[in-house]
């Protein structure tokens, strides 16, 4: 049988080198996966497979590789406009993607007295469906200098993209004195798993 323990460790070099040169989060491969896929290519260029134990293989390749998809991360600076909204888009992977987790770090906390400050994180445009488990998140529960993570939809579909469908995030204040990061120092980060066809 064929060592193909090798073949992730180079399609990960690879994809890292290329990551460099565009900006783009490299592709991490699964070493699992790789070795299990070419073993059953392997076992079924053999003459003699039982056919039935090689659609069972089949099936349980397809089973234990679902949760192990190459996997991304989209880093999104946010920033603040008192009394006001400031929106972007993050662009989703070219070939789709499906997010698996919203996370939040900020280095000064959001606070705003006599009003709120919150984030929209929603599919698509403006318009779309909320990504997060609410319409809206708070952004003064936010504590300082900690990554956290937020709740997102229970909605499968509204957390897929596909590959021309960006994600819109916004931060809305709805008083003068809202007070935050400078800059755009408060980072929302997009995990996912890309979408492979």
């Amino acid at each position: 049988m064929t060592d193909f323990s090798n073949v992730a460790n180079a399609l990960t070099e690879e994809a890292a080198a290329s990551a460099d040169k565009s900006g783009a989060p490299p592709v991490i491969y699964n070493h699992a996966l790789f070795k299990r896929v070419y073993q059953l290519q392997e076992s079924s260029s053999t003459a003699g497979t039982d056919i039935t134990a090689l659609q069972s293989d089949v099936t349980t390749l397809q089973a234990e590789t679902a949760s192990l998809l190459p996997v991304g991360q989209i880093r999104v600076p946010l920033a603040l406009a008192a009394n006001s909204t400031w929106a972007t888009y993050a662009i989703a992977p070219i070939y789709g993607a499906t997010i698996t987790s919203l996370q939040l770090i900020t280095p000064t906390a959001f606070a705003s007295t006599l009003g709120t400050v919150t984030l929209t994180v929603k599919k698509t445009s403006s318009a779309g469906n909320t990504m997060l488990s609410a319409a809206t998140l708070d952004l003064e529960t936010v504590p300082a200098n900690a990554l956290v993570a937020l709740a997102v939809t229970a909605t499968s579909a509204d957390l897929v993209l596909g590959g021309s469908g960006p994600v819109y995030v916004a931060v809305t204040s709805n008083n003068a004195d809202a007070t935050g990061p400078a800059g755009a120092a408060a980072c929302l980060v997009i995990n996912f798993t890309y979408t492979l066809d």
